[in-house]
């Protein structure tokens, strides 16, 4: 186990969430899988991912999220709960190569430009928040849904980072729970983490600051690169 390895993973994945809002885990992942096995690394980026939303949320003085679009916060702590039985009992090889290839293939989307067209908002709110929910709890991804979702509702920048993050909190916090249940967190896991938290915090304080001097799609289309990257090597090492 090589932790300089470990601390830069979790510095890249927290400098792209601090700029963008969201891509922690895509980034962080597919990059700490080839430390851990995936039953280990998931809950360790359920962490850190909770530690990095608890921060941009901290940082905020007012809160400007419209009331209706907490309710698809609810609708992914449900999924959430899905998402970690399906953790608990999936095998490892099994589950490494599906994490991988979701990954690649949502990074694909997100890369091609994929646009989510919405006709009834409370069925499009109660799909996206359990589809994310579930992600969140088997390979704590919750990004890409959730960001189509968003994008078509056309909300303002500063608002998508809060419902992004308040989601975040919401279904990390309901994930530790089943994972602590499932027997899936340990001593071990919990120390590997909060050692690392200040580099989360490091990252995600560079991070604000990058959004404001990088041209944001070209600073997004080079994590969703190394997200693809990482995803491809993954698959070819265990096929």
């Amino acid at each position: 186990m090589n932790y300089l390895i470990i601390a830069s993973i979790g510095l890249l994945g927290a400098l792209i969430k601090g700029s963008t809002g969201f891509g922690f885990s895509m980034t962080a992942l597919p990059l700490l899988v080839f430390q851990f096995a995936v039953k280990t690394a998931v809950p360790i980026i359920t962490i850190w991912s909770l530690t990095t939303s608890l921060i941009i949320i901290l940082q905020k003085k007012t809160f400007t999220v419209n009331r209706e679009n907490y309710k698809i916060i609810y609708w992914g702590a449900l999924g959430t709960i899905i998402g970690t039985i399906l953790l608990a009992h999936a095998e490892e090889r099994f589950l490494t190569l599906v994490v991988a290839f979701i990954f690649a293939c949502l990074t694909i989307l997100s890369l091609a430009g994929v646009q989510f067209k919405m006709k009834h908002r409370k069925m499009a709110t109660i799909r996206t928040g359990l589809l994310s929910g579930i992600l969140a709890g088997s390979i704590t991804i919750s990004g890409p849904p959730i960001t189509l979702f968003l994008n078509a509702l056309k909300i303002s920048k500063e608002e998508f980072r809060e419902i992004f993050a308040q989601f975040d909190l919401f279904t990390s916090t309901v994930a530790m729970i089943g994972f602590s249940i499932s027997g899936l967190v340990t001593l071990r896991i919990v120390s590997l983490a909060v050692i690392f938290i200040p580099m989360i915090y490091l990252g995600t304080f560079i991070g604000k600051r990058i959004n404001r001097l990088i041209p944001q799609p070209a600073f997004s289309t080079l994590n969703l690169l190394l997200s693809l990257a990482s995803c491809l090597l993954l698959i070819y090492r265990l096929l």
